[in-house]
């Protein structure tokens, strides 16, 4: 199995990069966006956000840099993911209502470098690249990575921050692709993050998450992500020429018993047929 290329500093120190280290990197974040509410959303990640007025903000749509007027309400969220990882992509947005999490979700992602191909994956000598996006049926990037056309996002908001250990994406918006934020409510927000690899690979067990947020009250309640929620990432990845799949080590794992036994019984038939062949001459092999 040829592995996926990896990212300037990956593996990160661990020593370095420790559980304090990202408590402080997060109320460090805080502290410099002004955020009124701070939750963990998860063992490696966490949530800010203020609900702001909008107050004559231009509005530019990131993937296609055009304005758009048609935010709607006064009140626009102000927030911030932050994630224990290195960044490779990071991504949060408002999550679907199919069986599986990812399908049908609206999303921003950001990604460490521009010029993205399902072959070549992106381009880490470039800036870092934001689009928003509605994720399909399948969950692997290439199969959504057009960006949505239309959006409430302030681009001039839309930020990375990342160092050797850590990232963080801020925005400021009333929707994510085109999807309105429920801002006098609550919203189910989902997240995942990739800290690894230069092919806009799968997040992993621990890098994603789902949560309900009351956006006024500050209230923040963790969503249990099912084992299924992982639908087609085993198997379906983003590699090879010609934007081929790559199989990971647990597929070529599985498929290797059945592969042998395959063999080993294609040579079993052989040589019976071939030794009927020789007791007919007086040959034994």
């Amino acid at each position: 199995v040829t592995p996926f290329p990896e990212i300037n500093g990956y593996p990160r120190d661990e020593t370095v990069c420790s559980d304090k280290a990202f408590a402080a990197f997060v109320q460090a974040q805080k502290a410099s966006g002004g955020y009124d509410h701070s939750e963990s959303v998860g063992e490696l990640a966490a949530f800010l956000w203020s609900v702001v007025q909008k107050e004559n903000a231009t509005n530019i749509n990131v993937a296609q840099g055009k304005v758009n007027t048609n935010v709607s309400g006064n009140s626009i969220i102000k927030g911030e993911l932050v994630a224990n990882s290195l960044f490779s992509w990071i991504s949060i947005g408002l999550r679907g209502d199919k069986d599986f999490a990812m399908e049908g979700s609206h999303v921003l992602v950001a990604m460490n470098g521009g010029n993205y191909t399902p072959s070549f994956g992106f381009d880490m000598s470039m800036d870092p690249t934001f689009n928003e996006h509605v994720i399909g049926d399948s969950t692997p990037f290439r199969l959504w990575n057009t960006p949505i056309p239309s959006s409430d996002m302030l681009e001039s908001t839309v930020n990375v921050d990342n160092d050797e250990c850590f990232v963080s994406l801020s925005f400021q918006t009333g929707s994510f692709a085109g999807k309105p934020l429920n801002i006098s409510g609550e919203d189910k927000v989902i997240w995942a993050a990739n800290g690894k690899d230069s092919f806009m690979q799968y997040h992993g067990h621990d890098l994603r998450g789902v949560f309900n947020v009351h956006w006024n009250d500050g209230t923040v309640k963790l969503s249990e992500v099912a084992e299924g929620d992982d639908k087609g990432v085993d198997n379906d990845y983003d590699h090879g020429s010609g934007g081929g799949d790559h199989k990971n080590e647990g597929a070529s794992a599985a498929t290797g018993p059945m592969s042998f036994a395959l063999s080993f019984t294609g040579f079993l038939i052989s040589k019976i047929i071939i030794s009927y062949m020789f007791e007919s001459t007086g040959f034994l092999i």
